[in-house]
């Protein structure tokens, strides 16, 4: 019997970006990024 094993690797990334709403109001963009790779090998 064939033993079957797997790995998962997750990155995250998180960037903030900070503008100006054109009257003086700072506004701050999040941007959430998630990764996720499983290889799956027996």
């Amino acid at each position: 019997m064939n033993e079957v094993s797997s790995r998962t690797d997750t990155s995250t990334t998180t960037q903030t970006v900070e503008t100006d709403d054109g009257e003086g109001n700072t506004v701050e963009f999040k941007y959430l990024t998630i990764y996720s790779k499983i290889t799956s090998f027996a």
